[in-house]
């Protein structure tokens, strides 16, 4: 684990996305500070989590929708926020999520996958002494929360 600026990791990652945005047209909404924000975290290993994140974001949008990045310090922890306004989950889908290979039914009809992203980014963040979380309801979107120590 190493201090890592986290806006300057996410605005590293906002390229790669250009071909998970296109087949639904999603807009990535940076709403980020311009000012550093330190994490005590593996930098290679936060840009796996921020990618498979925002690349979920974008899968599971709808069409013209938006994906969104805010981080903000709590305590003695970076918090960082990815959401949309896809298509959500219910309750008891969330629930499951981070199950390995745990694909929900609403999931497979919009994008390919594994079912394993969910259960990686949970275990890589773990590992960095963080937390996961996941809000969500349908047909309004989804909204992961990463907490990580703050650096």
């Amino acid at each position: 684990l190493e201090r890592v600026d986290v806006h300057a990791l996410v605005r590293e990652c906002l390229p790669l996305m250009d071909a998970a945005r296109e087949p639904n047209q999603i807009t990535i909404m940076n709403r980020m500070a311009d000012t550093p924000l330190f994490a005590q975290v593996d930098a290679q290993r936060l840009r796996q989590i921020v990618i498979n994140l925002l690349s979920n974001a974008c899968k599971y949008g709808r069409p013209n929708g938006h994906a969104t990045i805010d981080t903000r310090v709590e305590g003695d922890e970076v918090v960082i926020d990815i959401g949309d306004n896809g298509i959500g989950m219910r309750p008891e889908d969330v629930a499951q999520i981070f199950q390995p290979f745990k694909r929900l039914p609403s999931a497979m009809t919009h994008a390919e996958g594994t079912g394993l992203g969910l259960y990686i980014v949970k275990q890589l963040v773990e590992r960095m002494q963080g937390s996961v979380t996941v809000m969500s309801a349908p047909d309004v979107g989804t909204r992961f929360t990463v907490r990580l120590p703050h650096a």
